[in-house]
């Protein structure tokens, strides 16, 4: 389960340019649960994905995994637990596979196949 609990961020604080983009925005997303972020051009939609994934730290808030608080790992720390698959194929995935194909190539990223598998045995 995931949870957003409170969550608040606000980008260019102080100034002229203020925004606040999330505001004690709170959310449950179970494990069984599919969701889809629609919304137009500064919505929130990829600010939401990427405060859920460590790539932006949020202002106040929990982001809790599986009864985990992990509001204050580090990237690297919430990336061992949550992934992202992009559409834009320049950003990691191959177009020509289906998303089963790209994550089992991310799930067998640095183990040997093919030839040189072959050629060490």
């Amino acid at each position: 389960m995931l949870r957003l609990e409170n969550v608040s961020k606000t980008f260019n604080k102080g100034s002229i340019n203020e925004q606040k983009v999330f505001d004690n925005f709170s959310i449950d997303i179970g494990n069984d649960d599919f969701m889809c972020v629609l919304g137009g051009n500064g919505a929130g939609k990829s600010t939401l994905l990427n405060i859920i994934s460590g790539k932006i730290e949020i202002d106040k808030g929990k982001l809790i995994l599986n009864g985990i608080n992990v509001t204050e790992n580090t990237e690297y720390e919430k990336c061992r637990r949550i992934s992202r698959i992009f559409q834009d194929p320049s950003l990691g995935t191959n177009p020509s596979m289906t998303i089963y194909e790209n994550l089992s190539m991310a799930k067998n990223k640095g183990n040997k196949f093919g030839l040189s598998f072959l050629i060490d045995k």
